[in-house]
């Protein structure tokens, strides 16, 4: 039988599919699940005005729908509603997955994601 695609020796080229920028946080920001009973939030990958991406231990059903508080060192709070639109094991920890979620429109979110980030990069810069 003859393959027609190896994927071991032919890359996709990667494609992001984010509307908008994020920010990798490196541990600044947290977040917690209010609304799934069992989704553990690991750690925050990253962070933007339309999405974020977390680790958790278990895999996250795409098109769920979840209420998060996320809180960064510098003490911003901002609790808001995500969608999941993917998710995939981890390829550098072990029996992790890293999903992906998008926020819908919700009043005042962004002025409050504002906030977060820039308290996240507060703490990130260099002075």
């Amino acid at each position: 039988m003859r393959i027609l695609y190896d994927s071991a020796t032919h890359a996709t080229p990667y494609a992001s599919r984010r509307r908008e920028p994020r920010v990798e946080v490196d541990g600044t920001i947290s977040a917690v699940c209010l609304s799934v009973d069992g989704l553990q939030v690991i750690s925050v990958h990253d962070i933007g005005f339309r999405g974020f991406a977390i680790e958790t231990r278990e895999p996250v059903a795409v098109r769920l729908r979840a209420r998060f508080e996320f809180r960064s060192d510098a003490g911003a709070l901002v609790v808001a509603d995500a969608v999941s639109v993917h998710c995939h094991r981890s390829l550098t920890t072990a029996d992790c997955w890293i999903s992906g979620w998008e926020f819908p429109e919700q009043p005042g979110l962004d002025a409050s994601l504002g906030q977060l980030v820039d308290g996240a990069l507060d703490v990130l810069s260099f002075e």
